[in-house]
């Protein structure tokens, strides 16, 4: 369960930003959202610098963690770590139908222009 929340919390994060960049501009933001993703999740982030203090809400860290916690059993926070991928997944699932909304709008917009030159 904990494993197919986290992987659907990044694959719905990557879905809506197809939605919103162009082709050409996936790979780049996959290698970008991967990077930022495993950065976070190899070392616990009280040893790393400050500036990877964003990994608290990202999903690779949030999955590791669990999984950790789950293996060695130490200190259970598997319920946080299910909660932050479930807050993942309930935003993209919110922003999806927006972003789409919005590219539509501007699909219909730019062909109506079109249309009347």
């Amino acid at each position: 369960m904990l494993n197919w929340v986290g992987m659907l919390a990044c694959g719905l994060a990557l879905e809506a930003m197809i939605t919103l960049l162009p082709a050409r501009f996936i790979a780049f933001f996959l290698i970008l959202w991967i990077v930022s993703n495993v950065s976070v999740a190899v070392f616990p982030l009280q040893v790393l610098p400050h500036l990877y203090r964003y990994g608290y809400a990202f999903p690779f860290y949030n999955i590791s963690r669990a999984v950790r916690s789950i293996v060695f059993r130490r200190k259970n926070d598997v319920g946080m770590n299910l909660g932050m991928l479930l807050a993942w997944v309930a935003l993209s699932c919110i922003t999806i139908p927006l972003l789409q909304w919005f590219m539509r709008r501007r699909i219909v917009a730019a062909q109506a222009k079109t249309v009347q030159i």
